[in-house]
């Protein structure tokens, strides 16, 4: 089921909220193409694409928080690098067994990661600056 941007997600900073919106309509043209044809070039695909432009969103926010003062920017940075952590990780993990069969609950597996990397790191930590951005209005 595809994820829906909805307000309450939103931090209340346009560019923010437009790179939310794309992250997580990468996700789900990836669950869509996966529902068709699941194969390893869409698994990385996606994947490479995920890194580079959540590093790409990562700096924009960094840069953002920076700009208004965010208090907890130190330990947002910090949480930025283990999400690429994670996703680099789990990319080693099934980028590099051929051996490993991509089945319909790998497939869910991805997917429930790939959802809650995203959706939970906005809800738990990047919902924290939306008073901090409404300050700045």
């Amino acid at each position: 089921m595809p994820i829906e941007w909805r307000d309450k997600l939103s931090v209340g900073e346009p560019t923010i909220d437009a790179d939310h919106k794309m992250l997580i309509k990468m996700i789900n043209d990836f669950e869509a193409q996966a529902n068709i044809d699941f194969t390893r070039q869409l698994l990385s695909d996606t994947l490479k694409s995920l890194l580079e432009y959540g590093k790409a969103h990562f700096a924009r926010e960094e840069m953002l928080q920076v700009r208004m003062g965010y208090l907890y920017h130190d330990s947002h940075r910090q949480e930025h690098r283990r999400l690429i952590r994670d996703i680099e990780a789990f990319a080693r993990t099934y980028m590099t067994d051929a051996s490993l069969e991509l089945t319909p609950a790998v497939k869910m597996h991805i997917l429930h990661f790939l959802r809650d990397w995203l959706i939970n790191h906005i809800i738990d930590q990047d919902l924290k600056m939306k008073p901090f951005v409404m300050r700045q209005r």
